[in-house]
Parts: C-alpha cells; sequence; structure tokens
C-alpha cells in the first residue's frame, strides 16, 4: 500500500486572457525549478545535477537540512509532468509535479507526493516495525 497525497492550485487567477501565465511559460519555469530548487524550496540549501540521460532526465542531489537526496528528475513535456524519484532512504518515493487546466482554461499546478510504503503503513497507522508494536 502506497499513500499519495496531492494539493491542486490555481496558477493564473488574472482576468484579462492576454495576462494570463502560458502553458510554456510555466513548463520552464517548472524545468528551471527542478534543476535550481534553492530559490524555490526554502529546505533545499544546495543542490547539483550528478549526471544526464539521454532521455532528458537527470540524476540530482539536494541537500535538505543534514541529509543529501538523491533524485532521478525526469521531464515528460508529452504530459505536462516532471517526476522526482528518490534513491535513498526519504519517506517519499515519488514527488511529481503536473500542469493541468481548470474548466475555464486556466492553468493549475498539482503537487503530488507519494510515500513509500513504510511512511505509508506509518500514516495509515499499520505496524510495519515503524510505530514500535
Amino acid at each position: 500500500m502506497q499513500i499519495t497525497l496531492s494539493w491542486t492550485r490555481v496558477v493564473d487567477t488574472a482576468a484579462d486572457e492576454g495576462e494570463r501565465v502560458t502553458r510554456e511559460a510555466l513548463w520552464e519555469a517548472m524545468l528551471h525549478k527542478a534543476e535550481n530548487p534553492v530559490g524555490y524550496v526554502p529546505a533545499i540549501t544546495e543542490c547539483r545535477v550528478v549526471e544526464r540521460y539521454p532521455d532528458g532526465g537527470y540524476l540530482r542531489e539536494a541537500h535538505r537540512g543534514k541529509r543529501i537526496l538523491r533524485q532521478r528528475v525526469k521531464p515528460d513535456k508529452a504530459a505536462w509532468r516532471i517526476t522526482f524519484r528518490s534513491s535513498d532512504t526519504t519517506d517519499f518515493a515519488e514527488i511529481a509535479n503536473q500542469v493541468g487546466e481548470t474548466g475555464d482554461g486556466r492553468l493549475t499546478l498539482t503537487l503530488l507526493l507519494t510515500l513509500t510504503e513504510d511512511a505509508s503503513a506509518a500514516a495509515a497507522g499499520v505496524s510495519r516495525g515503524y510505530l514500535g508494536s
């Protein structure tokens, strides 16, 4: 069992369509944030790309406090989604940023956090050696 939490926000609340953020501009900002999260995510104090892959993805190391998180980042423009898969012992198996749209055409950004099986079990109150029972 894995638990996924998600939050969706409208990106642009401008009333005038000419002032709205474009899907391309939002995508470029998401790509920048993925590679350079320090200015966007206060908990991350340092980040560097360790390896790049032919599919456009890369492996990054991000410093969060005393922890170093190793994440495989995979941008998928066809799906308007960037996925971050952890390769360490964090409680998150996967984080994703997804561009969407409201019924009236406003862009949305959804953050999805998928917990590891152990973290999901702990959140659900199921003992797997995690809760001490």
